[in-house]
């Protein structure tokens, strides 16, 4: 598919080790080159595909600690495609007095 406009040169995005779905399992380990993954600030940094269509982080997933939990068990035959993250947001601050 076609970008339109500028890429992204910068940012911390991170896709996840690949995970096997467990049939009626809803919970798994999330890691990054074997190592558990814990370095996010929200769900919602969480870009998780299930069976080719994308989840709704907070409904259709959440996380906790480096624990991925779906909303239902899957199912034997799913397919957990790949989990990104994007990095946490860059703040620029609060100018200091005298400085603008």
């Amino acid at each position: 598919m076609a970008y339109i406009g500028r890429q992204s040169v910068i940012g911390n995005f991170v896709k996840l080790d690949s995970i096997t779905a467990v049939n009626g399992q809803a919970a798994y380990t999330m890691q990054n080159g074997g190592a558990n993954f814990t370095d996010y600030s929200s769900v919602n940094q969480f870009m998780v595909s299930l069976n080719s269509v994308v989840q709704s982080p907070g409904s259709s997933f959440t996380v906790s600690g480096s624990t991925l939990t779906f909303a239902s068990n899957l199912a034997t035959g799913d397919v957990i495609d790949f989990i990104i993250v994007f990095g946490n947001s860059l703040s620029s601050g609060v100018p200091t007095d005298a400085t603008v």
